[in-house]
């Protein structure tokens, strides 16, 4: 308790915290094809819990300034899959019943959170009203992150981690 309320009462977030050990974990196929490998990313126990307790303060911040769209589907309490398809489906048929043509583009965005950039996520946070002490725990969250690979016990050395 102590660690999390020192990171919260002085805008940083704890550098021993920031390093994630990787594991690649075999998904089956051939050993030498990098693809058959899923990277399995471990943090501490603590920096997890620091985590999720900011994601509940950012998410209730979010929903009680209405900065989130009635289209934003994924990650969200009691939304999920069905309401995002009866959305869907109720603006084509609106469209067709006023005798419109509506074109449908469905996106996939292979590993989208690994191509975040974190200077542009803490504009976004600034814009949406997150300024101060809690935007510059942010920063601190964001800043100096590395990663390291761990297999078999053997860790390689820790890498910087600028995205994500």
């Amino acid at each position: 308790v102590h660690i999390i309320n020192t990171s919260l009462l002085t805008h940083t977030f704890p550098e021993a915290f920031k390093v994630a050990r990787v594991i690649p974990l075999f998904k089956g196929g051939t050993a030498l094809d990098l693809s058959n490998y899923r990277p399995i990313s471990l943090l501490s126990v603590i920096s997890k819990f620091i985590e999720k307790w900011i994601k509940l303060q950012l998410y209730e911040f979010l929903e009680q300034n209405n900065l989130l769209s009635d289209k934003q589907f994924g990650f969200r309490r009691g939304v999920g899959v069905d309401e995002a398809l009866f959305s869907i489906t109720r603006d084509l048929h609106d469209v067709v019943d006023d005798g419109r043509k509506a074109i449908l583009i469905l996106l996939d965005m292979a590993k989208a959170f690994d191509c975040v950039n974190r200077a542009q996520l803490l504009e976004v946070l600034r814009y949406s009203g997150i300024n101060g002490d809690e935007h510059k725990w942010f920063g601190s969250y964001f800043e100096n992150r590395s990663q390291l690979v761990s297999v078999d016990g053997t860790n390689s050395s820790s890498r910087p981690v600028d995205y994500g």
